[in-house]
């Protein structure tokens, strides 16, 4: 029990590095985590893999909100949350985007049992047919921009060559690093830096505008959507907040959050649940506990149980890490501070990934920028982990 108690505080202390600096992510520390696997129990290296998931999705929200890069999984709060940013409620848009995360964690930890059930009856009659869903729902993305469809297609078509070139082809050691940095945040810093935007004096009490039953209504949209991407491949928490808004057309930005917050945590559960009913590993981390440890039915229980200790941890972490940041942001040039944060993670992708990863950070950032200017939604950017998948199944 120490061992486990031990571990998690080590899987908070590294989730909260990984969540909190720009460009780094829980996969970029695999190869330093990985040589743990040998030093500790099966179990006690998953809790240590779980937390640290949980602690970076919970921090995530920090530097979405307030530097301006994302990761993967909440590039579609950006915009939302930039905008509560502007208003002086940046608080605001951490709390329900931590409301949301500490939400799913809870629904589908007691929804457990009956999705590991369901899970694998639903695979087994659409695993044949993931090539054709990915492209039709790609397809669908692309038709829903309308008068931007040509541009939509120019970006799917250059973010999937690109992830194809990458990654089929294994040319460096953390490519996702390269590509996801570029595509999300290295564009928007940039953006940042062209227009002198300058964040306002932020409130500085918690003032959530939003009732408990619009609370569990993007709670519940969340594990709706996060079930839908737990059996497609290469479709990620992005793409499950426009299923989301796409099949119950969600209510305002601020239900939006909740529901992105929600998909972020509720992606890890659901990530375990496959691995234990089809052996399915959907994150690093989780391939991790995948490759490395042989774990029974109670030993996922325990992580279920340590899954929401982390949660409740992180929570009250991230609120008060926000407040402290809160009373400063309005003070900093953030011109300057989204190009210093710039410099950093052009910096970490070279020394990572060499010149190579740099050339692919330059280039994915610029097909960012083309969907920024054209106002072109960036989860056409993920046709760099979609095409790949594609070509998996079928060459």
């Amino acid at each position: 029990m120490i061992e486990i108690i031990t571990v998690l505080l080590i899987g908070l202390i590294i989730g909260i590095i990984t969540g909190f600096i720009p460009g780094l992510h829980p996969n970029t520390l695999i190869p330093i985590i990985l040589p743990l696997a040998l030093l500790m129990e099966p179990l006690s290296f998953a809790v240590l893999a779980v937390s640290v998931s949980i602690t970076s999705q919970f921090f995530e929200f920090i530097k979405t909100i307030y530097f301006g890069a994302p990761d993967e999984g909440s590039i579609m709060a950006t915009q939302p949350a930039h905008e509560l940013l502007l208003e002086g409620r940046g608080l605001e848009a951490v709390k329900l985007l931590c409301i949301g995360a500490l939400g799913a964690i809870f629904l589908t930890s007691t929804a457990m049992m009956p999705l590991i059930l369901i899970i694998p009856i639903i695979y087994s009659h659409v695993k044949n047919y993931v090539p054709m869903m990915l492209v039709l729902i790609s397809i669908h993305f692309i038709l829903r921009e309308k008068n931007r469809i040509g541009w939509a297609l120019l970006v799917f078509i250059a973010s999937g060559i690109t992830g194809f070139v990458v990654l089929r082809n294994n040319l460096m050691n953390e490519p996702l690093l390269a590509m996801l940095t570029g595509f999300f945040g290295a564009s928007i810093l940039i953006k940042n830096v062209g227009k002198g935007v300058q964040v306002p004096e932020q409130l500085q009490r918690i003032i959530v505008d939003i009732d408990k039953k619009t609370i569990m209504s993007g709670v519940i949209k969340a594990l709706a959507a996060t079930s839908i991407i737990t059996i497609i491949p290469a479709v990620g928490p992005s793409q499950a907040s426009l299923i989301a808004n796409e099949v119950s057309k969600v209510k305002n930005k601020r239900e939006y959050l909740i529901t992105i917050g929600g998909i972020n945590t509720a992606d890890v559960i659901y990530s375990l649940i496959a691995l234990i009913t089809i052996n399915k590993a959907r994150s690093g981390m989780i391939e991790l506990i995948k490759q490395n440890t042989a774990l029974v039915l109670t030993d996922y229980l325990i992580l279920i149980i340590c899954i929401i200790i982390t949660g409740i941890i992180s929570y009250f972490l991230v609120i008060e890490t926000a407040k402290r940041i809160n009373k400063k942001i309005s003070r900093i040039n953030y011109s300057k501070f989204s190009l210093i944060i710039l410099l950093f993670i052009g910096t970490l992708v070279t020394i990572i990934n060499g010149i190579l990863g740099l050339i692919v950070f330059m280039i994915c950032t610029c097909i960012g920028i083309i969907a920024n200017k054209k106002r072109i939604n960036k989860s056409h950017l993920l046709a760099s982990l979609v095409v790949p998948t594609i070509s998996y199944y079928i060459l």
